[in-house]
């Protein structure tokens, strides 16, 4: 999925941080990560590589108590 598709289905992000490494860099390809309230996105180029939760689904449950 591209950046403008990602865009345009879960709106803007609440930030857009810089690719690393920088374009033209010929030892890696520049990821990009926007940040949702929620999860991040990363990119490769322009194209989504992986999706990410911020915090862990399980995080609250009490491991003693099922």
């Amino acid at each position: 999925m591209s950046m403008a598709n990602v865009e345009h289905i879960f709106g803007a992000p609440l930030q857009k941080l810089p690719a690393v490494p920088e374009p033209g860099t010929k030892l890696h390809p520049p990821i990009t990560r926007w940040i949702y309230p929620t999860y991040v996105v990363y990119f490769e180029y322009n194209y989504v590589v992986h999706t990410v939760l911020k915090a862990h689904p399980f995080k609250n449950v009490d491991p003693n108590n099922p």
